[in-house]
């Protein structure tokens, strides 16, 4: 009988109270060992599926890197090529494992970028890009139904570690939270147009402007047919809506309102202008998707690595 035997013989043998004082051990070992554990589940997953490279089923497992990450090979005679079972992933090419359960942790938390290089052995430059990766794999806009709140909130255009991006705006630098180039809406600002769906939906894209061709093109895949559009009195929506064959309402009828939209875009400042001290514009779609994972309460730290490794 194998090692793993005897203990499960013995585990079964135990009563109640010893059953759950082993459990919480167990729950804290997996908890401190959570990649190794969910890369365990993938690897085996993916042995029973077919190449990545050739898409023939002959995997095999193939030990594991010096990290401890499980390899695969294809045993097909013509492909022969090894694999790690993050290929495909966000995490592949990711070093440090062990932290990435508790990076995705600090991001719920909002953590500024030097509290993570107080709390994880990772560097500056590390930390942007685990997140600006992270960010990228949520970029996901669905289909929205019912009644559908939308409008656009408003952010100074940001070239934030971007000189070249400065220099071909032709304007001079300013201090973050400074005055822009003119006063009100100008092309010194980009707009964000945000969906609000009722069950708690959201979609976002960055536009150019508030014009009918922007706001159509953005929106075009995100409105189900018979969908009821609320907005406020800016003719493009009335145009988008009638194109979309949607019944539009304005704010104030029928007693309609846009608040729910309005406190997402007040949460959206608060991240993009306060917590992360203002946003590249280049990297303002990212920051959006951060924005949305927080509101739809979207799980973190294991359960998230969870999801992307699934």
């Amino acid at each position: 009988m194998s090692k793993i035997e005897v203990i499960k013989a013995r585990i079964a043998s135990l009563d109640a109270s010893q059953l759950v004082s082993i459990g919480d051990m167990i729950s804290a070992l997996i908890q401190k060992q959570a990649i190794g554990v969910i890369l365990e589940q993938r690897a085996r997953k993916m042995v029973k599926e077919p190449c990545v490279h050739c898409g023939n089923s002959f995997l095999v497992r193939f030990g594991k890197t010096p990290s401890g990450t499980p390899r695969l090979k294809c045993r097909f005679h013509d492909c022969g090529k090894t694999y790690v079972v993050t290929q495909n992933s966000i995490f592949r090419g990711m070093y440090k494992k062990t932290e990435w359960v508790k990076f995705m942790s600090e991001m719920r938390r909002h953590s500024s970028i030097l509290d993570m290089e107080d709390n994880l052995p990772i560097s500056h430059s590390t930390i942007l890009r685990w997140r600006h990766r992270i960010l990228s794999s949520f970029q996901d806009n669905g289909a929205l139904s019912g009644v559908v709140q939308v409008d656009e909130k408003f952010f100074r255009k940001s070239f934030k570690g971007d000189q070249q991006g400065v220099l071909d705006a032709d304007r001079f630098p300013r201090i973050r939270g400074g005055q822009g180039v003119s006063a009100g809406l100008s092309h010194d600002q980009v707009a964000v147009l945000t969906a609000v769906e009722n069950h708690g939906n959201i979609n976002q894209a960055v536009i150019g402007g508030r014009t009918t061709a922007n706001i159509q093109t953005a929106m075009k895949e995100w409105l189900s047919s018979g969908a009821v559009l609320v907005s406020d009195k800016l003719s493009a929506y009335k145009h988008v809506a009638a194109q979309l064959g949607c019944l539009h309402i304005k704010a104030g009828e029928s007693h309609m309102n846009l608040n729910r939209v309005n406190a997402y875009h007040n949460n959206l400042e608060d991240l993009i202008n306060r917590k992360c001290r203002g946003v590249s514009t280049k990297h303002l779609t990212k920051y959006l998707s951060w924005a949305r994972l927080m509101t739809r309460k979207q799980p973190f730290g294991q359960g998230m690595a969870e999801m992307m490794l699934a």
